[in-house]
């Protein structure tokens, strides 16, 4: 399998990644490079200034971009017809579809969206080896980003976009939408203060089943150079939760194998981590992502800590056996994709597209920004460098 550039010894880089030949390259990352390219060579990236409602342009709407369209409009009929804070103006499809969900909204090209002033926010819902190209793209051309994880396939690109961001003054938001469900909302607080002890112990457990079919419908899936595989697709977001919550990860050393499907991409790894911790005293954790364990369960994130243990599934709290603390009532999570990735819903999308729009109207980083999405595509490339020498790879502190 390809070798992916990331870890602990990578420095900043202002290169792409590779373009191929690749087995199956998807078009939406051709017209990403050309989009970049000419930025490059011609955009004076100046900061789109926002105005009310944002101008959302969608590039892919399918299943992730359906999300995105129904998020949005779901904030939109919260709002009523004359305070909706965002309306999606322009979509882009490979098969030139629109989305049901704003039936007024201009069919563009990828490139025509990037460069469009009549954008704010580019939302990008592409396959996963497109992702970092057209989040450049978009920032060169003064536009805000919100972008379907992973951020990037490399670190190395990862952090280039942390600098562009920065440098430009514009906010860019890795989808994770996880972090805005109650009960993680309530988890990191009890973290934060203290209330739960000293962690010892986190697990972070993904033992989902997708068949043969689901990897037939989109061949990107299979191939782990193009964001395939169990780990970077499917365990990108206990990933990132782990990381929020017990984080920042230190070292990590790791295996992969594929399993369960006939393709070239991994489909079940294990890694044990070295964590910081809430309080910065270090813990230890076990990472495992499996797309090959039919029938598939909600994935699990368990804190074992001095006061006790706390297991979280995707529907809340499972277990709670802290001595002397209370268990918290908090909301159930959303439908799980444990099975079928269809059954996610809108509302989590909803609330960190209020957290972004929020953001960009106060001038303020939203609750995933840039450098989340770096942490969260280091610890991954890292697991990959891992399995493939044999190594425990330190992790960078900072993009």
């Amino acid at each position: 399998m390809a070798h992916h550039r990331g870890g602990g010894g990578d420095s900043a880089t202002s290169a792409l990644p590779a373009r191929g030949p690749w087995p199956h390259p998807s078009s939406t990352a051709s017209d990403c490079y050309r989009v970049l390219d000419r930025l490059t060579a011609t955009s004076g990236g100046e900061r789109m200034v926002a105005s009310q409602p944002h101008r959302v342009g969608l590039i892919g709407v399918g299943p992730g971009g359906d999300l995105h369209a129904g998020a949005l409009r779901l904030i939109a009929d919260q709002s009523g017809p004359d305070a909706a804070p965002a309306e999606v103006v322009a979509t882009a499809s490979s098969r030139g579809a629109g989305s049901p969900h704003w039936p007024d909204a201009r069919k563009l090209s990828t490139e025509e969206i990037v460069v469009d002033p009549d954008v704010s926010v580019v939302a990008i819902c592409t396959p996963s080896d497109s992702h970092g190209a057209l989040t450049l793209a978009a920032l060169r051309a003064g536009k805000h980003v919100v972008v379907e994880k992973p951020m990037a396939l490399d670190a190395g690109e990862a952090e280039e976009i942390v600098a562009e961001a920065a440098a430009r003054n514009l906010v860019v938001s890795p989808v994770s939408q996880r972090r805005f469900e109650p009960v993680h909302q309530k988890i990191k607080s009890m973290l934060d203060n203290g209330d739960l002890g000293r962690l010892i112990l986190a697990e972070s457990f993904l033992h989902w089943w997708r068949d043969d079919a689901y990897y037939a419908s989109a061949p990107w899936r299979v191939h782990q150079e193009l964001g395939g595989g169990s780990l970077m697709n499917q365990g990108v977001h206990n990933i990132d939760l782990l990381e929020w919550l017990v984080g920042p990860s230190r070292s990590v050393q790791a295996m992969y194998a594929t399993l369960g499907h006939d393709m070239p991409t991994e489909d079940t790894t294990v890694a044990n981590v070295e964590l910081a911790g809430p309080d910065g005293s270090g813990a230890l954790g076990v990472i495992i992502t499996s797309t090959a364990t039919y029938p598939g369960e909600p994935a699990e994130l368990i804190l074992r800590t001095s006061k006790g243990t706390v297991r979280i599934d995707q529907e809340g709290i499972a277990d709670w056996s802290i001595d002397g603390v209370d268990r918290p009532e908090v909301a159930k999570g959303p439908p799980s994709g444990a099975s079928d990735p269809s059954a996610i819903g809108y509302t989590s999308h909803a609330a960190q597209w209020r957290d972004v729009l929020a953001a960009i109207d106060g001038g303020t980083a939203p609750l995933l920004d840039a450098e989340s999405g770096w942490r969260t595509v280091q610890l991954m490339t890292a697991m990959y460098d891992s399995a493939e020498t044999g190594h425990r790879i330190t992790l960078k502190e900072h993009p």
